[in-house]
């Protein structure tokens, strides 16, 4: 566990150095790793959260593979996300969705972005009135409905005060540190 939590060394200095560079370290590490998580969730279910897979690299997503395996009769709910902004996810991560898939335990749910109409409840829930008119169709139409940029561009038009019905449609844009 060292190997991929380096401040594991920190709190236990007296650990022994790791061997990935063979599949038999790599067995190790990923048997490790699962043994973890079963003994973690033998106290209480436990929740794992993978947020943007789409951009793991292939080792990672090997040991997500192998873990998911070995957890499958656990208490323990892997969840995953990633973007497929693409058409088609690509390679590792298309392998590794389509050998979980395989899995029993599997559920996939895709889902999809917010209307026009959700992005219009949304501005007024956090403006506290209506938006003008074609405010929610331009936000909707920069964003696509991805609710993460319709909360950005919501929160960076509140901010500079343009989401009053006096400005007029602003010029919409999804902040930088948002992508």
């Amino acid at each position: 566990m060292a190997s991929i939590v380096p401040e594991l060394r920190e709190l236990l200095p007296d650990l022994p150095a790791s061997a990935l560079e063979d599949e038999g370290g790599r067995f190790r590490l990923f048997d490790s790793v699962s043994r973890f998580f079963k003994r973690a969730a033998a106290a209480q279910p436990l929740v794992l959260v993978l947020d943007d897979l789409h951009a793991a690299d292939e080792p990672s997503l090997l040991l997500l593979r192998f873990v998911t395996a070995e957890l499958a009769a656990s208490r323990i709910l892997v969840l995953g996300t990633y973007r497929d902004v693409d058409p088609t996810v690509r390679d590792p991560l298309a392998s590794t969705l389509a050998e979980l898939a395989r899995e029993q335990a599997t559920h996939r749910i895709e889902l999809s972005g917010l209307t026009e109409a959700d992005v219009a409840r949304y501005i007024e829930l956090e403006a506290e009135t209506p938006p003008s008119t074609g405010l929610a169709v331009a936000i909707h139409a920069q964003t696509e409905g991805n609710p993460f940029f319709v909360g950005e561009v919501t929160r960076l038009l509140l901010g500079e005060g343009a989401l009053t019905p006096a400005t007029g449609l602003p010029h919409i844009r999804i902040p930088q540190g948002a992508t």
